[in-house]
């Protein structure tokens, strides 16, 4: 079996949302996905793109006169060889899977040793390493090949920014969220009945319970995103997560910062953060919304495009 076929696994299969009933542009549309990496979810975005290029193209053919088949053939030549999508996709999912491997790697393997010199484990190097190296490859290729940013790295437009649009996770990402929200809130309370005295943990060293408690505070600060939904317009956006509700107007900011900072460091790398600073009035009270937000989320480019745009200079 070719690697590329590995890397195409949980959904190998075509994209029927990217078949435009063209037999002649399909056909292009299918040997174009036969070359790029990634499940279904992950290859979507840069089919449907291609498609819409190609009936764009071969439409404005058929407006000069040739038939359909013609205009078709014309679509599929004028844009040529598909390799530098290809390469280009291809190199976009390899380097996700170097960073969030190296990410786990860095992240979990600080953790674990800590762990084990705190349970004072006599002989902990290798299950430090049977726990650890695993998960880098894993995680990897989860956001990088299987359950990753499903949007195709672009330029946004001017419409798209200006538009009315949501920002949410949706699919593969969000059920990864909520798989672990569920297992990081069921461990936690695991911990935290053993440090009551009762459980699975009622044995462990206490030092080793507390971290264990501060690490799965750590990780559910990852799952924030899931309970975020922004809503935008041409006015402005509401904000609506589980501690905030909010609505801005565009022309009420004042700052908008790329948040990093030591709590940006302690969280698992999951996604962007951004400090929002607005006022109400002019002269008013100035309010503060940190968001935090997930690369998986839909529309999240087309969001930070806009905070950008919109941003007051300075």
């Amino acid at each position: 079996m070719r690697l590329i076929h590995c890397l195409r696994l949980p959904a190998p299969g075509f994209p029927r949302e990217a078949a435009t009933g063209d037999p002649t542009l399909d056909a292009f549309l299918r040997d174009t996905d036969g070359r790029l990496v990634g499940s279904r979810s992950i290859r979507r975005p840069y089919l449907l793109e291609l498609a819409d290029h190609l009936v764009e193209a071969r439409d404005r053919a058929i407006e000069t006169g040739v038939s359909p088949d013609e205009a078709s053939r014309f679509a599929v030549e004028a844009y040529g060889d598909p390799e530098p999508l290809v390469a280009t996709q291809r190199r976009a999912r390899a380097r996700i899977f170097r960073v969030t491997g190296l990410a786990t790697w860095l992240w979990n393997g600080v953790m674990v040793a800590l762990l084990l010199i705190l349970l004072e484990f006599p002989d902990w190097t290798m299950l430090w390493v049977l726990t650890v190296l695993p998960l880098g490859p894993l995680m990897g290729y989860g956001f990088a090949y299987a359950i990753g940013p499903s949007s195709a790295p672009r330029p946004v437009f001017a419409d798209e920014v200006d538009g009315s649009f949501t920002v949410a996770l949706r699919g593969g990402p969000r059920l990864a969220g909520v798989i672990l929200l569920l297992g990081t809130a069921v461990a936690g309370a695991l911990v935290l009945s053993g440090l009551m005295g009762w459980g699975l943990f009622a044995e462990a060293p206490r030092e080793a319970s507390l971290f264990l408690l501060i690490l799965s505070g750590l990780l559910l600060t990852g799952t924030g995103p899931l309970l975020v939904h922004i809503e935008v317009d041409a006015e402005g956006f509401g904000y609506r997560s589980a501690l905030r509700d909010v609505r801005v107007r565009w022309d009420q900011l004042v700052g908008v910062d790329r948040e990093l900072g030591p709590v940006g460091v302690l969280r698992p790398p999951i996604g962007p953060k951004v400090r929002l600073r607005w006022c109400e009035e002019p002269g008013g009270p100035v309010s503060e919304l940190r968001m935090h937000l997930d690369g998986s989320m839909i529309n999240v480019d087309r969001l930070l495009a806009a905070l950008d745009r919109r941003a007051p200079a300075g």
